[in-house]
């Protein structure tokens, strides 16, 4: 059998035991224990496989098997496997005819043809923003995601140093620092890699540069690991930083992370604003950050087995949560205090559509806009930054 074959074969079994709406890195790095006789490279092209597949988006729905998809996917996403598609061509998974043009735009022109495919790789394009274009996400897919590293101000010389020192090609913009995706920087720094900063998306790190965070009381109503708390920590001077989430095991991350970068581990608490206000939540902030759990639509180029998750009913569930979020956490910014929300969502029921209804609860909306990081290979985010009257 071909290796192309058996790539197609070992790509399929691991899509079949994973589960969706969950991280797909998290579950092939417990199969690649599982599977101790692959190698490097083993690893490096069944996973590849796996998230041009994922990549297919809508057209998947085009195959009865994964198996049957998975030739398409590699000709569509991974040009470069030109041994593979060779071989899929002999043995009739793909047709004879097909031209490996180095534009995706030109390879799929091919595949919708081939397969009467109509409509968008995207899924949901209907719920998209105005301001973002279907024919683009679908492109971007293509595009490979670059590594974004926020520096710390004070470590700036040193890491740059260290990058030139090891030829690591990169680009700089401020404290981001971007980097070839897959760059492993803890090889390069191990150990020491918290105390030069963070691995962070480069939208991500702008969001929270819309707001001036510095002699502020600042909630964090759903953190997360923390990083965005670490960066207001880090860039800024807040005078209380408070983070909360609904899972006990993330805000434990939290506190590590911040022990590992030197900084005074803030306060934590558990909490499922989704239900109610909490009573720390009484206390008066001067501002919030509501950077709300959303169908991460932003970020499918870097984290693709969203693709295949997502549906109509899910963005809806996602924007109901949103507004019941932030409902209850605006009990505790005080009057005139700020309020900064913030999704990684293209779809507009998850970000412009609350809009009107975020000022019903008495806010005032100061400026929104779409933080756009394709070209920066990064992700896509939305904020909406808010004044309570």
């Amino acid at each position: 059998m071909s290796r192309a074959k058996v790539r197609v074969l070992q790509a399929s079994q691991a899509l079949k035991s994973w589960e969706p709406g969950t991280p797909f890195s998290i579950h092939f790095r417990q199969l690649s224990r599982q599977n101790k006789a692959w190698g490097g490279r083993d690893r490096k092209e069944i996973q590849s496989l796996c998230y041009a597949w994922f990549r297919l988006g809508r057209a998947c729905r085009q195959f009865p098997l994964a198996a049957t998809a998975m030739p398409w996917a590699a000709f569509l996403f991974l040009p470069d496997r030109s041994d593979w598609i060779a071989t899929w061509k002999e043995s009739g998974d793909l047709p004879d005819d097909l031209v490996v043009d180095p534009e995706f735009s030109d390879r799929l022109v091919q595949f919708r043809r081939h397969l009467a495919f109509e409509g968008f790789l995207f899924p949901e394009t209907d719920e998209l923003s105005e301001q973002i274009k279907a024919e683009e996400l679908d492109a971007s897919l293509a595009m490979p995601a670059r590594l974004w590293f926020r520096v710390k101000v004070a470590a700036q010389r040193e890491f740059i140093a260290q990058l030139n020192k090891s030829n690591l090609p990169f680009e700089q913009d401020g404290l981001a620092v971007g980097m070839e995706g897959g760059t492993s920087l803890d090889q390069l720094f191990g150990d020491r890699l918290a105390s030069f900063g963070e691995v962070q998306d480069w939208a991500s790190q702008q969001v929270v540069r819309t707001f001036d965070w510095n002699g502020l009381r600042v909630w964090d109503t759903c953190s997360g690991a923390g990083g965005k708390a670490l960066q207001i920590t880090e860039e800024y001077l807040p005078t209380l930083v408070y983070c909360t989430d609904i899972r006990p095991a993330i805000l434990q991350n939290l506190r590590l992370r911040f022990r590992s970068a030197g900084l005074r581990v803030p306060d934590t608490h558990v909490i499922n604003l989704s239900i109610n206000q909490p009573e720390r939540g009484r206390e008066q902030f001067d501002a919030l950050l509501c950077d709300v759990p959303c169908t991460g639509s932003g970020t499918y180029r870097r984290n693709p087995e969203g693709i295949q998750a997502v549906s109509q009913s899910e963005i809806v569930r996602y924007a109901a949560l949103q507004e019941k979020i932030v409902k209850n956490a605006l009990p505790g910014l005080k009057k005139g205090g700020h309020l900064l929300y913030a999704t990684c969502s293209v779809y507009h029921k998850e970000n412009e559509d609350h809009l009107s209804r975020f000022t019903s609860f008495g806010l005032e909306l100061l400026k929104e806009a779409y933080i756009d990081g394709r070209e920066k290979g990064g992700d896509i985010l939305y904020y909406a930054l808010f004044k309570k009257s």
